[in-house]
C-alpha cells in the first residue's frame, strides 16, 4: 500500500500527474494506492480512484492533556481555550475547527 495524507493534489509542486504515476510505479500488482483527505475527486475518478468516506465523530488523540493544550495553542488558537475548559488529552476535530481526515480515494492496481 502507499498512502499520501492531506497534502496531495493535482498541482506538480505537491504530487501532481507525475507524483500519483509514482506512488502507482513502487506499489507491487494487486496492491493499493490511498489518498486520504482527498482533495480534486474529479481528477482522481478520472484516473481509476474511488471515493469512501466514513461516517461519525472523529477526534485527535494527543499525548497528555498537557500537550493538548499546548499544540492548540500553536496550531489551532481558536480553540485553545475550548481544550482547556474541557480538560482532556481526546479533542473532537469539529471543537479544533477542521475537517476529520475521515475520507480516501483509493485505487486498487491490476496484478
Amino acid at each position: 500500500m502507499v498512502v499520501a495524507c492531506s497534502a496531495f493534489t493535482p498541482a506538480p509542486e505537491h504530487g501532481g500527474a507525475s507524483g500519483l504515476a509514482e506512488m502507482e510505479r513502487v506499489c507491487r500488482p494487486g496492491g493499493r494506492v490511498a489518498i486520504i483527505w482527498p482533495n480534486h475527486l474529479k481528477w482522481l475518478a478520472a484516473r481509476g480512484y474511488q471515493y469512501v468516506s466514513f461516517p461519525g465523530p472523529m477526534s485527535v488523540e494527543f499525548g497528555s492533556y498537557r500537550e493538548a493544550v499546548e499544540l492548540a495553542g500553536i496550531f489551532y488558537p481558536g480553540a485553545a481555550e475550548e481544550v482547556r475548559r474541557r480538560g482532556r488529552r481526546t479533542v473532537p476535530f469539529d471543537v479544533l475547527g477542521i475537517n476529520p481526515p475521515r475520507d480516501l480515494a483509493f485505487k486498487v492496481l491490476a496484478q
